[in-house]
């Protein structure tokens, strides 16, 4: 893809260092954090009007970033429990945050080049062909904690978290296109317009980032992040993180099946 250097956003994309412990903080896993990520390419991207450009992404930090708001998304796939996995994002003393996610077709079946697809009604990845896009898309909301779906477990307390650093996936990333991102409307409501979300691999890892300068992000703030797989979701995966004050809150998402015996998608480059 040819590498684009402009996206819509309120302000310049900085890079925030991330601490993912549990309980304490990990100085070893800090610093490795900050060394990756000031290694990283932090792009100077300035506003646009493109809607275009805004779904087509940016290449940085060896993947393309993505604005959600602009990518035309189909039909939900419907599992076990619904449309989407409900499910807290939870230290083991507390919820600090609200996980919803979901995975979607894309909105047409491939087609001709110049010719428009046949529309997608319903998202059966056993009816969909080999190398379809799936966009798997997480809610994170701070600070509340909706009613969960079962089997997952519902936190008797929630905490509003002083400082959130990053959102983190770590399912290992099937079938990942090396394209992901986030919805820039939802960022500027929850962090301001001078806040900034970075998105790069880190320790096989999608990290998103975040800078907050101004009051942080914002409780009962909901921000879409999303990325993108070849491979449908197989069944949830307790692999989501919110790293906030020094601490991991882990919530349960679709995570893509895996590949057996070799055979099938194996993990793309990045985040690989």
């Amino acid at each position: 893809m040819k590498r684009l250097v402009a996206l819509t956003l309120a302000a310049p994309v900085a890079l925030a260092a991330c601490n993912f412990s549990t309980e304490r903080t990990d100085k070893q896993a800090q610093n490795e954090a900050q060394t990756q990520l000031a290694k990283a390419d932090a792009p100077n991207i300035t506003p646009v009007d493109s809607e275009t450009i805004r779904a087509e992404g940016v290449v940085a930090n060896g993947i393309v970033i993505a604005d959600l708001d602009a990518i035309e998304l189909g039909p939900k796939i419907v599992g076990p429990v619904g449309p989407e996995v409900e499910a807290s994002l939870a230290t083991p003393l507390a919820a600090i945050g609200d996980l919803s996610s979901w995975v979607v077709c894309p909105p047409r079946l491939t087609a001709g080049e110049g010719e428009k697809g046949v529309k997608i009604e319903r998202c059966e990845p056993g009816n969909m062909a080999p190398g379809t896009v799936y966009t798997y898309v997480h809610a994170v909301t701070p600070g509340v904690d909706r009613p969960n779906d079962r089997p997952f477990a519902q936190p008797e307390a929630v905490t509003m978290p002083a400082a959130i650093q990053a959102f983190r996936v770590t399912v290992p990333l099937a079938g990942f296109t090396g394209k992901a991102g986030y919805s820039f409307g939802d960022a500027t409501r929850a962090l301001g317009k001078d806040g900034a979300i970075s998105v790069a691999c880190l320790q096989q890892a999608i990290v998103y980032a975040i800078t907050a300068p101004k009051g942080g992000w914002r409780k009962g703030q909901t921000i879409r992040f999303f990325w993108q797989s070849t491979v449908p979701p197989a069944g949830p995966a307790a692999k989501y993180e919110l790293a906030a004050d020094g601490k991991r809150g882990i919530g349960a998402g679709p995570a893509p099946a895996q590949p057996e015996n070799g055979d099938g998608p194996a993990l793309n480059v990045p985040c690989g």
